[in-house]
């Protein structure tokens, strides 16, 4: 009886050009340099993703295999609240 098992296969990714990476380096760099915290995240096959969060704002910057750059910010409205009810409030809404 044959026990040996496949793995599956999976597709290639895309290949990252040199002149991508030196984006991603260039902006994370720039990152430092203003001493701005960030984390690198991986959500789709072919980026690479830069989240952080400054006061009343949030950057989903993402980094594509072939150069191109998508940027996402999130800004706040300045309220604020103290009714902790809103937390069970706002995970409802998600669920």
């Amino acid at each position: 009886m044959n026990t040996t098992q496949s793995l599956p296969t999976s597709t290639p990714a895309p290949r990252l050009d040199s002149t991508s990476f030196q984006k991603l380096l260039d902006f994370l760099n720039r990152l430092d340099n203003a001493k701005i915290s960030y984390r690198l995240s991986h959500f789709r096959e072919e980026t690479v993703a830069v989240e952080l969060a400054i006061p009343g704002e949030r950057w989903e910057v993402e980094f594509f295999a072939d150069g191109s750059i998508e940027i996402e910010r999130f800004r706040s409205s300045g309220s604020v609240s103290a009714d902790e009810s809103l937390l069970t409030e706002l995970i409802a809404n998600y669920v």
